[in-house]
């Protein structure tokens, strides 16, 4: 299985007060770069690279890579209604051809607390029937991958 992004909607998410989208598919390759540029001084730091990969993960594993943060300090704090959400496209596009397309939907609420994950499978919603937990654990199957393997191969160990 090959996975290829395809967009990313955050909202209140981090640095990202308001919505933003995305694009990966903008132009088609296999190797996705994330370049900032801050507006004011023309450098990269600052510009919130490292809030597009928390993201990513976050969508992927409804985990944050940092172990002091729980999922209300990933809210941004200037959003009036506190909540984030995460939309997620991808596609399984092994042997050259989509096989599947994905979408990862992750909704965040301050108060009441709560916490919400949808999964859609061709346009489909396919995680009604599931309880979070088990559509957490299709997701993974899906992207041949869980967190604590993520993390290993990826943050903690990253050769």
């Amino acid at each position: 299985m090959s996975i290829k992004l395809g967009y990313l909607v955050l909202e209140n998410f981090n640095s990202y007060l308001g919505k933003h989208k995305i694009l990966f598919k903008e132009h088609s390759g296999n190797l996705v770069l994330i370049k900032g540029i801050d507006e004011i001084d023309g450098s990269s730091n600052g510009s919130v690279k490292s809030s597009i990969v928390y993201a990513l993960i976050m969508a992927f594993f409804g985990k944050s890579i940092k172990k002091e943060l729980n999922l209300d300090d990933c809210i941004n704090n200037k959003s009036l209604n506190p909540f984030f959400r995460l939309e997620l496209g991808f596609e399984d596009s092994s042997d050259g051809f989509i096989a599947n397309s994905y979408v990862i939907e992750r909704i965040r609420t301050k108060s009441p607390a709560s916490s919400k994950c949808n999964l859609f499978q061709n346009n489909k919603c396919i995680s009604d029937e599931f309880t979070l937990t088990e559509t957490q654990n299709k997701i993974e199957q899906i992207i041949g991958i869980d967190y604590n393997m993520f993390m290993n191969n990826n943050v903690l160990n990253p050769e």
